[in-house]
């Protein structure tokens, strides 16, 4: 399973360098990198806007498995961590790719913290979209058995600010 949190390009991931810098890694040479370490992912989450072409070249290398946003979508920060936390939650609770997806979504047009949550939930994708059946995406990945009451969230909360508004 790969993980990428970044900020996207229709044609590029942005990445951070070892110097703070933006390092642009465009979506063929993402394909090549991943083509060339042969077929061991089985699921990629990316993270970041725009990030369909990314997702199609992750298809492309072979990976069976990508969530990802639409080609032009931004996608608000507080929608991103509740997705990838009830994602990952269902998933650690032995759900499926699809189920864990769909009830991702589903957080984020409940949640009370997301802006706009009803365009919020339908700017993300379960690719390939058009599998050759309905049960394709119905595989579990990430946790294998591993009890859902074990499950611990981790995510700090967000801690206290200490600078004023200036009226």
């Amino acid at each position: 399973v790969l993980h990428l949190s970044c900020h996207g390009h229709p044609d590029y991931l942005a990445l951070e360098n070892g110097f703070g810098d933006m390092q642009a890694l465009p979506v063929g040479d993402l394909r090549r990198f991943i083509s060339a370490g042969g077929d061991s992912l089985d699921f990629v989450f990316v993270s970041a806007c725009h990030s369909r072409s990314a997702g199609d070249a992750f298809l492309q290398a072979g990976v069976p498995h990508v969530v990802c946003c639409k080609q032009d979508a931004k996608f608000r920060d507080e929608a991103a961590a509740e997705f990838a936390r009830n994602f990952y939650r269902a998933l650690a609770c032995n759900r499926t790719l699809k189920q864990a997806f769909n009830m991702a979504r589903e957080a984020v047009r409940v949640s009370p913290v997301v802006k706009d949550s009803e365009l919020e939930t339908d700017k993300y994708l379960l690719l390939p979209e058009k599998a050759d059946s309905d049960s394709y995406h119905d595989v579990k990945v990430l946790f294998g058995d591993h009890a859902c009451d074990r499950h611990r969230d981790g995510t700090p909360h967000n801690p206290p600010r200490s600078i004023r508004t200036v009226p």
